[in-house]
C-alpha cells in the first residue's frame, strides 16, 4: 500500500493501522507488513487523522470534521460513528481509566466509562472544560485540547495551537 498523507498509525501488537488522510482510507494490517503484505481490511474513511488501537478495536479521529468512529479490526464490520456531537476532535484514546476524547474545538475532554457506553448514548462519566465556543485558558477551562494520555493517577492534557499548555487531572 502506497500512503502518501499520513496521519495516523496505531498498534495493539496484533494488527498495525495506518491513515491515509489523502486517499480516504484506514489500512489494518496483520502484525507488521513486509514489502508487498496486503492490508487484512481496509476501510474508506474522509480524511482520517489520528488513531487508537487497543485489543482490536480501533478509533478514528477525524481530520477537520466531527464524527469519531470505531470498529472491530478483527471482524468484517464498517466503522461505526460514535453517537456523539463533537466539534473537530483531534484524538480519541481507549486509556486505562476509559474512553477519552480530545473534542478540540468545543473545547472539552470527555471520557466514557468505554466505547459501548458511547454507543449506547450514555452521558460522560466527566467532562472537563466547559464545552461552549469561547477557549478559556484557565484552571478550570480548556484552550483548544488536542492530545491526551494516562501517565499514573493523572490524565494529561496537551493543548495547541494558542496555549500551548500541558494540563494533569488527577484522577479518582
Amino acid at each position: 500500500v502506497t500512503v502518501s498523507d499520513l496521519r495516523g498509525v496505531g498498534w495493539d501488537g496484533t494488527h498495525l493501522a495506518v491513515a491515509d488522510s489523502a486517499a480516504g482510507a484506514v489500512h489494518v494490517f496483520a502484525g507488521l507488513p513486509g514489502d508487498g503484505d496486503a492490508p487484512v481490511r481496509s476501510y474508506a474513511v474522509e480524511r482520517p487523522g489520528r488513531l487508537d488501537l487497543v485489543d482490536g478495536t480501533l478509533l478514528i479521529a477525524p481530520q477537520g470534521q466531527g464524527g469519531i468512529r470505531v470498529v472491530d479490526v478483527t471482524t468484517d464490520a464498517a466503522p461505526r460513528e460514535l453517537p456523539i456531537r463533537t466539534n473537530l476532535p483531534m484524538q480519541a484514546r481507549l486509556l486505562p481509566i476509559g474512553l477519552v476524547i480530545a473534542d478540540t474545538a468545543f473545547h472539552r475532554v470527555l471520557v466514557y466509562a468505554d466505547v459501548a457506553a458511547a454507543l449506547a448514548g450514555a452521558a460522560p462519566l466527566v467532562t472537563l472544560g466547559d464545552g461552549g465556543d469561547r477557549p478559556r485558558a484557565a484552571a478550570d477551562g480548556l484552550f483548544l485540547p488536542g492530545a491526551v494520555a494516562q501517565a499514573g493517577p493523572y490524565l494529561l492534557v496537551g493543548e495547541f495551537k494558542f496555549s500551548n499548555r500541558l494540563l494533569g487531572f488527577p484522577l479518582g
